[in-house]
């Protein structure tokens, strides 16, 4: 049987039909998408409490057989052998990023005004393969078991939102098939079964094109009889009567199960060492057992399972299987046959080893709780030391091209479609009586705004989930997105805004602001997003809210006031004429006075058509502008400019007191401890093109340090949500605004946290170690050491030796590479150090000459498909030595065009950051790394060609701690050998110096070679690099103009020495006192330096 998802596209025949999903999409999957989530998500799917796992294990599982059971502390039926299994994130690391998927991303630089690059992210998770045949490192059963068993992964953890999840929108899905009305009462028979065959029971399960069955034993009764296709529903493109039937086939669920029936006794898997449970601690720390599927069935019944009683009742399922089938030992009579009754004994010894390693007598429970105490220990000092396996809960960013919904129009639709026969595109903008409804994507800056709220809001940290369920009012759209998404970290996809824009879309409010005329792209001011919030949360009372249109109106546009202060900064320069002074004048007067103005000219208007009753009041509010316009312009300017600012400034501070009191009561309402503060900067009014005048600024939302201490001292650490959202424009007279929003819901930093950070380390160090030789301890164990290494990194602040793990994963087989060692680090999918891991596999790979298609490759690969999650430095960091080392041939879906690196700080940063991650001493490192560094500060020369980089240089100089320093000076000579690598330096130096002349720097590869000589005089070197301040000291230019001089070296630098001192040391290596050329040159260096 090959294990193939049923009749899956073809990879690039899907990427066409992604690509324009949004512009044309199928009715048949909205329709779908609504049945399986009404059908199968009307429950949170949540973690459980410490209370609650303690429930579960001391709760009696039966009486009957005179036995009293409950689960065994140490079996998979433990709900904490799942909890643990996904902190160390074991599931996310085979499903991201094991080298056997092909993960789809596509990463391109583009230039960018601003100081970094811009680099665009593309990711599909849906379209996720098990890599071709020619790209597996294996052969015969071998490659076989592993192209089924990565498919059944894909299968069971879709993970189309960029996380570990079970859910899927395809109607073929095991997913679907399970949650389906006619099958979601045997669920639990079904997953029961299929952890039983894993576990070696010959369960009498059987499945076919047609139905899937689980027979009793000793009867022709059945549990179950399915059907594995799906009800036949209408086909929604006939728009015709009479509708066509579509029959959908589901092979997936037959593959999934066959797949689990096969391989009960592989013996593969037994050679390999695929075993649901390890032997030992070191055969655990090998990692081989997540290749088994008894892993893919533990952890999905883990993300399965919605809560302690439907845990419980699981529980029991499997307690009635193994019963059901021990009981055919003792019922066996004489009549049947005896080859029948010989495999029902076998299957009564299966069921009764499994039975008595599933289940224990009540009194060890007591180790159970145990077990569960030391995990809550371990989880503590891991939340609250801040160096988690993301650093942030959700990484957000603006969605660029977010795909809009319709409102509803069904009259026009239906009158196009059934009345004319005239069928409208689904990307194609319509007109709803006089007004244009456009179709095109936006960015959805005021919908990731209230994405991050609403997630810092509904994020437990005690169940470690999301829920809006403590939001009694709250949307049926909210309760329902927290519902299938309560599992979500990482990067927030495209796919998720794309959901949440269906939460905050069309919210019938007229408080609520739209930028498009279909109600789409909420308007992004904090008072606009002040009442979406409210509505989606269903608050209906917002006090004080509606005396901010009137503050709002009182100040003045933000590019106003910047005009004004820029043209007054202009003004006061000593360098203007008076001619340009008065006519800058006459336009701050100008710009001080529009709104003074405008509101004349609405009056003048007014007044034509008024009444007698009104004509006084208008008159007089008439004559009061005027007279405050006359005032004004006898004002003198600086005066008049000051005036105006502190104006300005007094109502920002205040509208931010009471937007900060308004957010408050607010924020109170949806979040889950009460204990907030709420803070408001940067202030400042915006109108947009649309008409829509608002308040703009940086938001920051948090739980207050004692009050989260006091509600749980085990999270003295809580997080903090903080965005600002920036109109920004190109020139004055662009109407247009370009979008800039930052979002970061990171942990709060104060004295306290701190104090408890430093503390962590201990609070590891005094966790007992469980002695009990089983798999769940072994977990726990490992999951605690590695808590400790991440402290210890914390506290140590070293680098993180990626090297290290590497050949420890190669070991002395270098033919057989365990990855899974690799996988089982907690570190290895962190986003502070992607860069370390991936660098260290490139690097690895090319030293060991590997191919394209080989595992540390493919593994390099999958991980770099995460650098999303990375800050733009350290994205620069990673992808500028990637773009000089000829590796982006390997990888042609990432594009990086080294002419997008003009900017000094992207290299600046680069250099430090590698420095700061590498080993040169390591045999990975030290073939490479010389290469590495010296093309890129090659590359650096050749890129940066103003004046820029020559300070640049020195500021990195100034920057490298020692430690850095000497590793520095170690690489360029390759450790004592070599001068190649200054050379190839200062060549490039000297070219650019030629072709792109400086007259403030005309010799600074001078300087640079100066700089050298100072690190290879350090008491540790000079001994031994004689030969490297011989051959520098060749190499200085003596050409230089005599205005070029090396003055300020010392502090420029940082230097070891200054020159004179330098030079005394260097005599007797350089000089050669015989010689009077030697000493003339040695003499008129003297002179550049001092």
């Amino acid at each position: 049987m090959k294990l193939n998802i049923k009749k899956r596209k073809p990879v690039e025949q899907q990427e066409k039909e992604i690509v324009g999903k949004g512009r044309k999409r199928d009715a048949s999957q909205t329709i779908a998408w609504l049945l399986i989530h009404l059908a199968g998500l009307c429950q949170v799917w949540g973690r459980m409490t410490p209370d609650e796992l303690k429930t579960i294990q001391t709760t009696e599982i039966a009486v009957g057989f005179n036995r009293r059971v409950v689960v065994n502390p140490d079996s998979v039926l433990n709900p904490l052998h799942g909890r643990v299994m996904n902190n160390i994130r074991l599931m996310h690391n085979k499903r991201f990023i094991a080298p056997e998927i092909k993960i789809k991303y596509a990463i391109t630089a583009k230039k960018a005004n601003a100081l970094y690059p811009i680099y665009m992210y593309a990711r599909d998770c849906r379209l996720d393969r098990v890599r071709d045949d020619s790209d597996l490192a294996y052969k015969g059963g071998l490659l076989k078991y592993k192209k089924e068993y990565f498919n059944t992964l894909l299968e069971l953890f879709p993970s189309i939102y960029g996380y570990v999840s079970i859910w899927s929108d395809r109607e073929d899905s095991f997913f679907s098939f399970i949650n389906s009305a006619d099958v979601k009462e045997y669920k639990y028979k079904i997953l029961a079964s299929l952890l039983l065959l894993t576990e070696g029971v010959d369960v009498p399960l059987t499945a076919n094109r047609t139905e899937l069955v689980l027979k009793k034993v000793g009867c022709s009764k059945v549990h179950f009889r399915l059907r594995t296709q799906p009800v036949k529903l209408d086909n929604p493109k006939d728009r015709h009567p009479p509708r066509r039937k579509l029959e959908l086939e589901n092979s997936a669920v037959v593959d999934l199960v066959d797949f689990f029936i096969k391989n009960r006794k592989n013996e593969i898997l037994k050679a390999e060492g695929y075993t649901v449970e390890p032997a030992n601690y070191e055969e655990f720390k090998k990692g081989e057992f997540m290749n088994s599927p008894g892993f893919l069935i533990q952890t999905y019944i883990y993300h399965c399972v919605e809560s302690t009683e439907k845990m419980i009742l699981f529980i029991r399922t499997v307690y009635d299987l193994l019963s059901e089938y021990m009981a055919q030992n003792e019922a066996g009579s004489g009549i049947e046959a005896p080859e029948e009754f010989s495999i029902e004994k076998t299957l009564a010894k299966q069921a009764k080893d499994v039975f008595d390693h599933y289940f224990t007598q009540t009194s060890r429970s007591q180790v159970g709780l145990q077990y569960i105490d030391i995990a809550l220990q371990a989880e503590v000092p891991l939340y609250n030391h801040g160096v988690d396996y993301w650093g942030e809960l959700l990484h957000l960013e603006l969605a660029n091209d977010l795909l809009p919904t319709r409102k509803p129009m069904n009259s026009l639709r239906l009158l196009s479609s059934f009345v004319l026969d005239v069928n409208l595109p689904n990307d194609r903008p319509v007109y709803y009586g006089d007004i244009l409804i456009p179709f095109s994507e936006f960015i959805d800056c005021g919908e990731t705004a209230l994405l991050g709220l609403f997630c810092w809001a509904a994020y437990d940290c005690r169940k470690n989930i999301y829920t809006a369920d403590h939001i009694k009012s709250a949307s049926e759209k909210l309760k329902s997105f927290f519902q299938k998404h309560w599992n979500m970290y990482g990067n927030v996809s495209k796919e998720m805004h794309n959901e949440w824009n269906q939460v905050v879309m069309h919210l019938q409010s007229t408080n609520v602001r739209y930028l498009r005329s279909d109600e789409n792209q909420v308007g992004p001011g904090i008072v606009n997003l002040m009442y979406a919030a409210a509505k989606i949360a269903g608050i209906d009372e917002m006090p004080g809210i509606e005396g901010f249109k009137r503050k709002i109106e009182e100040i003045r546009d933000e590019r106003t006031t910047d005009k004004v202060r820029r043209l007054s900064m202009k003004h006061s320069k000593k360098n203007i004429s008076e001619k340009e002074k008065k006519k800058m004048e006459e336009e701050i007067r100008k710009l001080i006075d529009a709104k003074e103005q405008a509101q004349l000219k609405n009056l003048i208007l007014k007044l034509k058509c008024a009444g007698r009753q009104e004509e006084n009041s208008i008159q007089l509010e008439i004559k009061r502008l005027e007279d405050e316009i006359d005032k004004r312009n006898k004002t003198d300017l600086n005066l008049l400019v000051l005036c105006y600012m502190e104006k300005e400034d007094r109502l920002k501070e205040a509208i931010s007191w009471d937007i900060e009191a308004c957010l408050y009561e607010l924020v109170k309402k949806i979040a889950l401890d009460k204990n907030i503060d709420v803070k408001m900067s940067r202030a400042y009014k915006e109108t947009l093109i649309h008409g829509y005048s608002d308040i703009f600024g940086q938001i920051e939302i948090s739980y207050s340090l004692n009050g989260a201490y006091e509600v749980n001292r085990m999270h003295t650490h809580p997080y903090t949500y903080r965005f600002r959202i920036v109109p920004k424009y190109k020139s004055d007279s662009e109407d247009e605004p370009h979008w800039y929003g930052k979002f970061k819901i990171s942990r709060s930093k104060s004295t306290e946290a701190t104090r408890q950070i430093a503390c962590s380390f201990q609070w590891l160090q005094i966790i007992p170690r469980v002695t009990e030789k089983s798999f769940i301890m072994w977990m726990l164990n490992f999951y605690i050491d590695n808590s400790e290494q991440i402290d210890m990194f914390c506290i140590a602040l070293s680098p993180y030796k990626a090297h290290d793990l590497i050949e420890k994963a190669i070991g002395d087989n270098k033919k057989r590479i365990n990855i899974d060692m690799i996988l089982l680090d907690p570190l290895v999918h962190n986003r502070r150090h992607i860069r370390n891991t991936v660098h260290a596999l490139l690097i690895y790979g090319i030293v060991a000459r590997l191919g394209s298609s080989s595992a540390l490759r493919c593994l390099a690969d999958n991980v770099m498909g995460s650098s999303l999650f990375i800050e733009k430095k350290q994205q620069n960091a990673m992808f500028i030595p990637f773009s000089v080392i000829t590796v982006p041939k390997h990888y042609p879906h990432v594009r990086i065009d080294e002419s997008v690196y003009e900017k000094t700080h992207s290299f600046l940063y680069a250099l430090k950051n590698t420095l700061a991650s590498v080993d040169v001493s390591s045999s990975i490192g030290s073939t490479l790394l010389p290469v590495i560094i010296t093309n890129l500060m090659v590359q650096f020369r050749k890129t940066c060609l103003d004046n820029t980089y020559y300070s640049t240089l020195q500021r990195f100089a100034r920057m490298l701690s020692n430690r850095e320093r000497s590793l520095f000076f170690d690489i360029l000579i390759q450790q004592k050998k070599t001068m190649k690598n200054i050379e190839i330096v200062v060549r490039a130096m000297r070219e650019v110096e030629k072709t792109h002349p400086s007259t403030a720097f005309g010799c600074h590869s001078n300087e640079f070679l100066i700089w050298i000589i100072g690190l290879a005089c350090s008491k540790h070197r000079i001994n031994f690099a004689y030969n490297i301040i011989k051959g520098c000291y060749d190499l200085i230019d003596l050409e230089c103009p005599e205005r070029t001089r090396f003055g300020g070296h010392y502090s420029k630098w940082k230097a070891h020495f200054q020159a004179e001192v330098l030079l005394g040391r260097i005599k007797d290596i350089v000089c050669v006192e015989s010689n009077e050329q030697s000493i003339e040159r040695f003499e008129l260096i003297y002179r550049l330096l001092t």
